[in-house]
């Protein structure tokens, strides 16, 4: 238990199967974050590249910016 004294927690307070979501949560994440950064990069895109690197959505508008915008992009670029 934590005391009313600290704000500190510690990860081993953490229930073992809420930490394996949480990592599961992380992989996934930071899996979308890299994948879409990566292509709006590559799309010379600033806006986009600014917002998906300031914005945590779980992935969400990580796989909109790959499957819907990046992909328009790239079939008119063609």
């Amino acid at each position: 238990m934590r005391n009313k004294e600290t704000s500190r927690w510690n990860a081993a307070e953490i229930p073992p199967e809420r930490r394996a979501l949480l990592l599961v949560a992380v992989a996934w994440t930071v899996a979308w974050k890299g994948a879409s950064l990566w292509r709006a990069a590559k799309n010379d895109s600033k806006p986009w590249f600014i917002t998906l690197l300031l914005t945590n959505t779980l992935g969400v508008l990580d796989a909109i910016y790959l499957f819907i915008v990046a992909r328009r992009r790239d079939h008119v670029g063609s």
